[in-house]
């Protein structure tokens, strides 16, 4: 029996009916050396490109119209690849002609076509299979009949449109399987590819669980797909490469299989050599449930072991104040967005307190307190130890197995040389943010009092239980202060100094971006905030 695969899309632009009668049965039959199934239309029309769009064909043959009725030379299907190439360069465009082309005669076209193929020689066998070679060696995406979402708003058109999302996935596919043509293995058939959501999102990406789901045999491999503009994906592709790829050892593994673009997106998946397991989710699923085992498993499995690459530390410092002051990430030039976001959060989520928040402070009821930056002063002349960090370790970039301490890591456009408190203070924010505890906007001071034993505890290496507190804020302070002791010793045992001023620091900038950002839920955003208000308040203090 024959298996049913995703049919190869293609269409044929063709302004002369009877041309496109004798030659699309031809590449009808080209195509099928490609692939196995493949739907052939024809477009006559050359000005509406319509369709195209809408169908984003995975071939594109396009007529080039040499000659006008006045007998003037026109090049009509080359202006055609050259209008549509650059929004779509996951279609293979080929120009189909009756004469001859070199460089010289396209160059002043831009960008070119992708195949150029002559009329003259065909039908021919040779010159079929010729052509069919060259169109299996250039094109980028592999088949497949449909995507699946979990819920049906899982995906929307503002986000993200379902053919550059199905474009993308193709893409990683024909990454994935492309090595297998080597070898002279056929491609398993791919019925559909699953996609449901995992946690992230925050930095404008979508980061999705993916299954790949196959007639003829049961898929145990584990992948994770995700999306942002190509300049970020292209950073990370060589982050991955530099920073991961040989520097991560086998129980975090996580191989970069598949790589897509479709005009300003980029997409990257991600696959795990942990065959029998399933993803559980992403770390954020159980400290969103009120477990905190797996986030000091993986502090302990994976942060602390010896066996990473990372965190090795080579005596590279760098000044505080030129580090938060002068880096990419905290710019000074971001500070005006986001004290916009601060303000419009402050108004939608506390509409009857008096807040305000400038350049020089932030006012919250009877509270003022120096804005972040206006703080540094007061540290100034110290250095930061500075190690190869993941650089964004929140809980949405951890991915948890089932079946014991098994943890992989997705995310690497901002991995490199960092802050040693950089991976610590992202997840230490997870977990403020996560873990189910509900502030108390009508008593901040008891919150404060909170931050400010946790600062004595750590510098005193003394243990607080937090009594004063109530039961879930009470556990949420008893796992904070855990996890700045594993920061600490973990710091300490590879003979760089830890300073819990600097801590607050890293935490209070990393705060003041989060928090800015929008559409956090009702809970999210206060937590968030007087987290940072807890931050300038401990800063005060030094």
């Amino acid at each position: 029996m024959r298996i049913m695969t995703a049919k190869l899309e293609a269409v044929l632009i063709e302004d002369d009916r009877e041309d496109a009668k004798f030659y699309k049965p031809i590449w009808q039959r080209i195509l099928e050396k490609v692939w196995p199934e493949v739907r052939l239309n024809v477009q006559e029309n050359f000005d509406d490109v319509s369709s195209f769009v809408d169908n984003r064909p995975h071939v594109a043959i396009v007529d080039n119209v040499l000659q006008t009725d006045k007998g003037e030379r026109d090049n009509q299907g080359l202006a055609l690849i050259s209008q549509l190439k650059s929004e779509h360069e996951d279609t293979l465009f080929i120009l189909f002609t009756r004469e001859s082309f070199t460089i010289e005669s396209l160059g002043y076209r831009t960008p070119n076509p992708d195949v150029i193929v002559t009329k003259t020689p065909l039908p021919n066998e040779d010159y079929e299979n010729s052509i069919a070679s060259q169109i299996s060696e250039r094109i980028s995406r592999l088949p497949i009949r449909s995507i699946d979402f979990d819920s049906p708003d899982d995906l929307n058109e503002e986000e993200l449109d379902l053919l550059t999302a199905q474009s993308l996935v193709e893409q990683c596919l024909y990454s994935l399987q492309a090595f297998r043509k080597e070898f002279g293995r056929s491609f398993d058939a791919i019925d559909k590819v699953r996609l449901s959501r995992l946690g992230g999102g925050r930095s404008g990406a979508g980061v999705f669980k993916c299954e790949i789901l196959r007639k003829t045999s049961t898929n145990n491999s584990q992948f994770v797909f995700k999306y942002t503009n190509w300049e970020d994906i292209g950073g990370e592709i060589d982050n991955y490469h530099r920073h991961v790829r040989l520097q991560i050892p086998h129980h975090v593994r996580v191989d970069l299989v598949g790589v897509g673009r479709v005009g300003a997106y980029g997409a990257a998946l991600y696959g795990f050599a942990f065959g029998g397991t399933e993803i559980v989710s992403s770390l954020t699923k159980p400290i969103s449930e009120g477990r905190v085992e797996e986030l000091f498993s993986f502090i302990d499995n994976v942060v602390c072991r010896d066996a990473i690459g990372w965190y090795q530390f080579k005596n590279d410092v760098l000044d505080v104040e030129e580090y938060f002051n002068n880096g990419l990430e905290y710019s000074p030039s971001k500070d005006s967005r986001r004290l916009e976001g601060l303000k419009h959060n402050l108004s939608d989520y506390f509409p009857g307190i008096d807040g305000k928040v400038t350049d020089r402070s932030v006012e919250f009821g009877e509270m003022s307190l120096d804005h972040v930056r206006n703080c540094l002063r007061k540290i100034r002349g110290e250095n930061l130890p500075l190690f190869v960090s993941h650089g964004d370790l929140n809980s949405n970039n951890v991915m948890v197995f089932l079946g014991g301490s098994q943890f992989s890591l997705i995310d690497f456009e901002y991995t490199g040389l960092d802050t040693v408190y950089k991976d610590f203070v992202s997840l230490e924010l997870s977990l403020r943010l996560y873990f189910p505890s509900e502030p108390d906007t009508d008593n901040i001071q008891l919150w404060l009092s909170a931050e400010s034993d946790l600062v004595d505890a750590l510098e005193e290496n003394t243990h607080n239980d937090f009594a004063y507190l109530p039961e879930d804020a009470r556990e949420l302070y008893e796992n904070v202060l855990k996890l700045r002791i594993k920061a600490k010793e973990f710091i300490e045992g590879r003979k760089a100094q830890f300073s819990t001023a600097q801590y607050e620091y890293a935490l209070a900038f990393h705060l003041f971006k989060v928090a800015a950002l929008p559409d956090w839920g009702k809970l999210e955003f206060p937590r968030l905030f007087f987290s940072y208000l807890a931050s300038l308040d401990a800063l005060s203090r030094y």
